[in-house]
């Protein structure tokens, strides 16, 4: 009887977090969320600052405001994170389940503060101004978030030289794309790509959002992106957290017209290259096989924090994505939460690893938005070294 609750729990978890039913869950959370900081917030806000820590605030004051509405819907968070451990401990979604709500937070709490303006509720004069500009500080955030950051999609060119390249080849790195629909952004990624003559396409995990059973529409908007991705040389892709163990899927739609590795080389002797794909929960021994001298080898995954594993490697290059350059950039913060490697260019024991931002966002409830991060089709262009270029 309990397994067959947690089906049907679970079921219909799997069901809100799909667009658009993502939507309606993660506002009515926030809606709840937000009507009951309006009701208890300030007996919340009197309790902790009078009767536990013993401070008065001046009634009128911006601080006492952000108080009474941030107290009671933090809490209420915490709440909802408790009641779901089950789930949460179960499928590993930490955070996912809350829907981002205290997002929602910045457009709620804009929309009260110039309620209050208007309706002239909030008659100290040395308020209005600072809660004006609050509110369109959060109003803006609001919009930027969710319509301007999401779907600026930038270009990124690398070149690197090599004297296993005899003549240059293009690779275009894509990852996360993390398909719900087919929409403006997925467009404009075929529009650039297209446009990019590459030889080689390879992506690094999560085309979509699992569960496969459950996402059909994300589904078939992945496979109608892939059917466009066209180049020389192949499209080739390795499985992420969310296409996990779910990417054979796609080949059994597509067929030939994309390239699925898992732990497999794949060997491009005309270009003189040769590229590795690796698992998400990739094993170490596969690794220590040597690897073809000749070519130029390329290693590709998901998470950046396989790298660790990577020791002592002959390969020359290697290629990851996940992190999404942390989606929601705030400084040192989301160092210490992405890790190591956020974003971009680094050195690896003398390899050059690059992690992708990917094209899409973080799925289940979480909203999708982006702040201070954009999307990215990465251009790497190998080139024969130039010998009189060591001069």
């Amino acid at each position: 009887m309990l397994k067959g609750i947690h089906e049907i729990v679970l079921g219909l978890y799997w069901r809100s977090c799909q667009y658009p039913w993502y939507i309606f869950v993660n506002i009515g959370l926030a809606v709840i969320f937000y009507l009951l900081a309006l009701k208890y917030g300030p007996t919340l806000r009197t309790f902790i600052c009078d009767k536990v820590l013993g401070l008065k605030c001046p009634s009128d004051s911006v601080f006492v405001l952000l108080l009474d509405i941030g107290i009671p819907f933090i809490l209420c968070s915490i709440l909802v994170v408790i009641l779901s451990l089950p789930l949460l401990l179960y499928k590993g979604i930490v955070f996912n389940v809350l829907g981002y709500a205290l997002f929602y937070w910045f457009l709620f709490f804009s929309i009260q503060l110039f309620y209050n303006l208007l309706r002239k509720q909030i008659t100290a004069h040395s308020l209005t101004i600072p809660l004006f500009v609050i509110g369109i500080f959060l109003l803006l955030v609001f919009v930027m978030a969710l319509f301007y950051y999401p779907n600026q999609i930038k270009q990124r060119f690398l070149a690197f030289e090599s004297e296993k390249i005899t003549e240059k080849v293009r690779i275009i790195h894509l990852s996360d794309v993390h398909a719900e629909n087919y929409g403006s952004r997925e467009k404009e990624l075929i529009k650039i790509v297209s446009s990019l003559n590459a030889d080689i396409i390879l992506i690094t995990g999560d085309m979509f959002i699992k569960p496969y059973k459950y996402n059909t529409r994300g589904f078939n908007a992945a496979v109608k992106i892939l059917d466009q991705l066209h180049s020389k040389h192949g499209v080739y892709l390795v499985e992420g957290h969310h296409d996990y163990q779910e990417t054979h899927y796609l080949a059994d739609v597509l067929g030939d017209k994309i390239n699925v590795l898992n732990e497999q080389w794949h060997c491009l002797d005309l270009l003189g290259i040769s590229i590795f794909g690796a698992t998400l929960y990739s094993e170490i021994e596969p690794f220590s096989e040597p690897v073809p001298d000749d070519n130029f080898n390329i290693y590709f995954s998901h998470d950046p924090d396989r790298m660790e594993y990577r020791k002592d490697t002959d390969f020359d290059l290697a290629l990851f994505g996940h992190t999404h350059a942390g989606q929601v950039y705030i400084p040192v913060l989301s160092y210490l939460i992405v890790g190591k490697y956020r974003h971009g260019l680094y050195d690896h024991h003398g390899i050059p690893i690059y992690v992708n931002a990917g094209i899409g966002l973080e799925g289940y409830l979480a909203p999708r938005i982006r702040w201070f991060t954009y999307p990215e089709v990465v251009v790497i262009d190998l080139e024969p070294l130039d010998p009189g270029g060591e001069d």
